[in-house]
């Protein structure tokens, strides 16, 4: 009987400890599971993202004569994207997404008012906002990567 108190009290502490223990380890995987699908999200916007500007550019360049068929797919994959960072990202990222979304959209409408590059108005200004979308794009990858370190 003497031993039973302290044996008890002991199986008690340990009981506790790893009980502490896997709430922590819990813990920390759910932090590495949203940062590992935050870095995905984000890698699967910035791919699409650079589908999205391929065909901003293909327009600019003449190589598409309408491209209002060849952006849905792109239009409609980065929309998925900007959804999913909504659900694993701080609100910063996917805000900035949003931003980066409207940007590549500006420059898409841009390269559709400009027939060709022989038109040096409408170009220039197409050019100018995919030149943006690229900037954004970056900014967009450079704030991930801080919030992955």
């Amino acid at each position: 009987m003497d031993n039973l108190l302290p044996v008890t009290i002991g199986g008690l502490l340990a009981l506790a400890a790893g009980l502490v223990f896997r709430a922590a380890e819990a813990r920390q995987q759910r932090r590495h599971w949203f940062r590992d699908q935050l870095r995905e999200a984000a890698e699967r916007f910035l791919t699409d993202a650079q589908r999205f500007l391929d065909v901003v550019w293909e327009k600019m360049i003449g190589e598409l004569p309408d491209g209002s068929v060849a952006i849905r797919r792109p239009s409609g994959d980065l929309e998925m994207d900007v959804s999913r960072l909504q659900l694993v990202a701080p609100k910063i990222v996917s805000d900035m997404a949003v931003d980066v979304f409207k940007k590549l959209k500006a420059a898409f409408d841009a390269a559709q008012k400009a027939g060709s590059p022989f038109e040096q108005e409408d170009w220039a200004k197409a050019n100018a906002a995919a030149e943006t979308a690229t900037k954004q794009m970056t900014a967009f990858a450079d704030l991930v990567r801080r919030h992955l370190k």
